[in-house]
Formats: structure tokens, sequence, C-alpha cells
């Protein structure tokens, strides 16, 4: 009898005690989640086990989730007897370790409580399909560290007749969305922000002025600011210090009311400049989803230094770039010339001026990158 169950086990796909228990466990959601939701891909290995924390996002419109993390253990204990285990999210640059507690409730749910030293969390995770998926390809945050106090660039002129009350650091990401008009396309305006942080007292000089700098991490675009372009997508995103005037829970930015403050933008010509019908210049984040060389080659002819990262970093999704402008659109972008500066740490210093020139304004006036594919 005992030989038949065997036999049966085998033939029935039966995991192996090396790899029971592994599987991916998805959160239970609840009235606590919110919108976002976890999932553990739960790796046995006889004695040892490993997994990948993901995060998803659930979209309002349709209920469906966007995964939005993802990140592996370190190697730990297989859950034992009595269905125990642990495992850690080693620390970052943006986080501490947290630490995942986990208990097999039954064979398919998992009670995991999971800790970073400052907060603590219990969830309910439960068995959505038994083959875990190693693959972990979410791009990632980026860390940035914007800086103020530029000589004769870090306060508003007296004249200007405005006082800073709340100064607030954001990545403004502004695309565009085109429709189709009597044969005419007409470019429709599309903003998002993200990273917003209240500078401190410490970046502040006086009721006009800013100085010092932050460190802080920038996640992907959302969809909604993406822009097709060959066989890829991208956006664009200015560095920005809006004046959160009108301070509510959360930040809720009132463009006609609340004005930027400071850009890393300026006007002015660069000597010897590679756009030379530009009207100002700066600095920007150029986001592409896929690798450069899917960007459209009407647009990569505009990015100068672009063939330098068909074999090195161009796959790096974000990169920070000098953009030259006219008027509302950017006509030109250029990327550090050698593509290792992506690996140095002033690389991700970006300097803000302080500035006047959008304080009356009620729309966003900061040039936008149109899609040329066509052109």
């Amino acid at each position: 009898m005992a030989a038949w169950c065997l036999c049966a086990c085998v033939l029935a796909g039966c995991p192996s005690r090396q790899e029971a228990m592994s599987g991916t466990y998805r959160e239970v959601p609840t009235e606590e989640s919110g919108d976002e939701l976890m999932a553990l891909e739960l790796f046995r290995f006889g004695n040892y086990a490993n997994g990948i924390v993901r995060t998803f996002k659930v979209e309002e419109s349709e209920g469906e989730t966007r995964e939005t993390s993802c990140a592996w253990t370190t190697l730990g204990d297989a859950p034992g007897e009595d269905g125990e285990f642990t495992l850690r999210l080693p620390e970052t640059t943006q986080s501490a370790e947290v630490r995942l507690d986990g208990v097999f409730g039954s064979d398919d749910e998992i009670t995991l409580r999971m800790r970073d030293g400052a907060s603590e969390v219990t969830k309910t995770l439960r068995l959505s399909d038994p083959d875990p998926d190693d693959a972990c390809d979410v791009v990632g945050a980026f860390l940035i560290q914007p800086s103020f106090g530029r000589p004769g660039a870090s306060e508003l002129p007296v004249e200007a007749g405005w006082t800073l009350e709340r100064p607030t650091f954001a990545m403004l990401w502004v695309g565009v969305e085109a429709r189709v008009e009597e044969q005419l396309i007409i470019w429709g305006a599309v903003n998002d922000h993200t990273a917003e942080v209240e500078l401190s007292a410490r970046h502040r000089d006086g009721d006009r002025g800013l100085m010092s700098s932050l460190s802080l991490s920038i996640p992907p675009p959302e969809d909604k600011v993406m822009v097709a372009s060959g066989r890829t997508r991208y956006a664009l995103g200015h560095f920005v210090v809006i004046d959160d005037v009108n301070a509510s829970e959360g930040f809720r930015w009132d463009v006609s009311e609340e004005p930027i403050v400071a850009s890393a933008l300026q006007l002015g010509v660069e000597p010897e400049s590679p756009f030379p019908n530009a009207t100002g210049l700066g600095k920007a984040m150029l986001y592409v989803e896929g690798n450069l060389t899917d960007l459209h080659p009407n647009l990569r002819e505009n990015v100068v230094n672009v063939e330098r990262y068909r074999d090195s970093r161009g796959d790096a999704h974000f990169y920070v770039v000098d953009v030259f402008f006219d008027g509302g659109d950017i006509i030109g972008m250029r990327l550090p010339e050698d593509p290792t500066f992506l690996t140095n740490p002033t690389y991700r210093k970006v300097t803000l001026d302080v500035t006047d020139r959008y304080l009356r304004s009620a729309e966003i006036l900061l040039p936008r990158l149109l899609p040329i594919d066509e052109l």
C-alpha cells in the first residue's frame, strides 16, 4: 500500500520535501490594505528558503494591479515542522532592513509579520500559484540630490513681492497626449508630480531664499505621463520647488495659486551650444522605459552622445540630462559624454535656482518634449 501511494504521488507530480511550501503567495486584501498589496515568492531548497517580495498598486479605474517593486530576500531557514520561517530584506540606501516572520496556518496560507525597526505590520497571504516566479526586473527608485543656494540665484528679489511660506520640492513630470481634430494633431498637456518633500528650516534662508541640499529617491513615472516613441516609451521630468501656500493633508498643487519658485532651468545660451536656436537650458530627468536604442530615430538624433550608450548603460532607465529649450518646447538633450559617469555620485546632484519667472502664472510653463516620430 505504501509503495502504491508513493507511486501515485510521483505520477501526480506531488512536491518533494525539497520544494514543499514553495509558491506565490498574494496578500488577502482588507479595509486597511489601501491601494497597495504585496506578494511573496517563496522558494524552498530543502532546509533553506529565500524569496522575492513584490508590491502591487491597485489601479482605481478597473481594479487591476501593476507591479511597482520587487526585491530578493537573503537566504534563511526553510519552514520547520511548526510552519514558521524568517527571511530578511537587506538594508538599502532608501530603506532599513526588513525582517519577515512567517507562519503557515494551513497549506495555502501564511501569516506574515514585517518589521523594519520603526514599524510593524501583519498581513495574510494566500497561495495563488504553486510555482514561484523568479523574475525581478521592476525598475527601482532613483536617488537624487537637489541643492540650492547658487550665488546670485538663491533668493527671490524684493520687488517680486513674494515671501516663501511652505516651499516643497517635487519631481514634476510633464507629458503630452495627442488628439486628432479635423486631420490636425492637437497636443494636450499631461502633468504629474512625485517625491514631494517639504523643505525644512535648514533649507530656508530668510523668507525669500533657499540653501543647502537634500537627498531623496524618486519612483518611475506613472503611465499617464509616458509618451510612446519607437519601440518604447519615455517621460520628461523637471526638478522644481513649489510654494505650498494652501497646505492641506497631503500635497495637492493648485497651479493657479501655488507657484513654482525654483527650478533647474535658466534662460540663456551656452557657448558653442549643440542647439544654437535654444533660448534656455538646464537639467531635467529623462526616463526611458526600455533601452535608449528603442527610442524613435528622430528623437535619438536630438540627443547628444546617445550613440555612446549603445553598448553601455543604455538600459539605466533614469538619466539626468542637459536640456535645451525654446519657449515651451525642448529642442534637444545631452547625455553625459562618458556613460560610466552615471555611477559617479556628482551625477545625481542637481542645482535649482530660485526664480520669480513663474510667480504670476496660472499654468505650467516648463518646456515639454514632444514626440517627433512622424516628423
